[in-house]
């Protein structure tokens, strides 16, 4: 085995065995199973490090026969206090986290990812629309690992879209409302304005979704399309969503 060293940040952990963990770290090297011994011993000298969203210097053990290698140390830098300790700040984060979870592969190196995210991480921390610089980081780490969504054109015909825009998850991006209507699979009308920040929140620059200001109404069309499409072109359903409505009926 090989004593190994990066970055990175805690996605999740889960139980294994009677005293382990298996930690799953996004990092520069790409993302990491990494087991955890002793780790639910009152004593493990891990018991406050492994949490989701902390920051810090990651050591292990690489094994060459196996993905799953062994954890020596997690020295934190950074906890995120200020997002662990929002409720719509850490919900949005959770988020983020999900989806790099399902998106990422494993043992594959992606430092632009991983610039990105903590550079995600950094801004939420300050901005007062936490969830609309969520819905930029996931547009773009979508993008950057292969899953762009076509909002440009009709994703079936490919004209310009002009009158109503439909959004079909299944099929990648927005519809004519010709082609909508012979779409399969399930398809909604999404407003121009929250097409039109969904665009800039692709193309344009992560910095600059702090300044973007939308109502609920907007906010619902943007986070159901980018939703939507995670699930239908991952196949995986996003657990924290769940979280996330259940919170909002509860200020409603």
């Amino acid at each position: 085995m090989s004593l190994c060293k990066c970055h990175g940040i805690l996605i999740r952990t889960f139980n294994f065995g009677e005293a382990d963990k298996i930690a799953s770290f996004y990092t520069d090297e790409g993302k990491l199973r990494l087991i955890a011994r002793g780790a639910r011993k009152p004593r493990s000298r891990f018991a406050s490090a492994l949490e989701p969203l902390n920051y810090g210097q990651v050591v292990y053990f690489e094994r060459s026969s196996s993905n799953l290698h062994s954890l020596s140390s997690f020295d934190v830098i950074d906890r995120f206090e200020r997002i662990k300790g929002d409720l719509d700040r850490f919900s949005s984060a959770s988020m983020a986290l999900e989806l790099i979870d399902i998106v990422s592969v494993e043992g594959m190196s992606d430092r632009e990812g991983f610039r990105l995210f903590t550079e995600y991480l950094n801004l939420i921390e300050d901005s007062s629309e936490p969830d609309l610089v969520t819905y930029a980081f996931a547009l773009k780490f979508l993008s950057h690992s292969g899953f762009r969504p076509q909002l440009e054109r009709c994703v079936s015909c490919l004209s310009p879209i002009k009158g109503t825009p439909w959004f079909n998850a299944l099929s990648g991006g927005v519809l004519c409302a010709r082609c909508a209507a012979r779409s399969p699979g399930q398809r909604f009308v999404i407003t121009r304005g929250a097409l039109e920040m969904m665009r800039k929140m692709l193309n344009g620059d992560i910095s600059r979704s702090t300044r973007f200001r939308a109502n609920r109404t907007c906010k619902g069309e943007i986070r159901r399309a980018i939703t939507s499409f995670i699930q239908s072109q991952t196949e995986r359903e996003l657990k924290s969503l769940r979280f996330i409505e259940s919170m909002e009926r509860v200020v409603q």
